[in-house]
């Protein structure tokens, strides 16, 4: 006789999204907790306001941006990085933009060696809490190159705008 409804507990879920400035080293690892309204946010938004993010903490101030992301054309997300990237070339803010796409199954790229680090940090802690995660993030590398952000950070809150939507003004998504 098979006993009633069985429940069984479900690990916390965080959204991570992370953004690798290769000329620097810096590897910044967005952490988005499940009960944070943010989590519902179309992937769209989430891409292009941490690119934002990227762009102004991480990197000097380069005439030739030079960008390599994930061809991800489930997430429909490649217009609107098209759109953003020439937002910045018509504002001044770059002569140029180049962006290259990577092949699907890619394992052999910086970011992906940089999430890999961590994931074997993660797998061996017990981690239950947003600091406790952002704990095995900054522990994951010996020469502080994995950064973690939590976006719901008072003390460095992530701000989200709907870049589609504001995109869909000037270019044909």
């Amino acid at each position: 006789m098979q006993v009633g409804p069985i429940y069984f507990a479900t690990p916390r879920k965080c959204h991570v999204f992370w953004m690798c400035a290769e000329g620097t080293g810096i590897h910044r690892f967005y952490m988005i907790d499940e009960s944070e309204k943010v989590a519902i946010v179309s992937q769209v938004w989430c891409t292009t306001i941490f690119l934002t993010l990227a762009l102004e903490k991480n990197m000097q101030r380069n005439v030739y941006l030079r960008i390599h992301f994930d061809n991800a054309v489930g997430q429909n997300k490649n217009n609107t990085i098209l759109g953003y990237c020439m937002w910045r070339v018509l504002t001044g803010l770059h002569e140029s933009v180049s962006l290259s796409m990577m092949l699907p199954g890619h394992t052999k790229f910086t970011p992906d060696w940089h999430f890999g680090v961590w994931k074997i940090k993660w797998r061996q802690s017990d981690a239950e809490c947003m600091e406790d995660i952002a704990y095995t993030v900054k522990a994951s590398s010996r020469s502080g190159h994995n950064i973690p952000q939590r976006v719901n950070d008072p003390s460095r809150p992530v701000v989200f705008l709907n870049w589609k939507t504001f995109f869909e003004n000037y270019f044909k998504l």
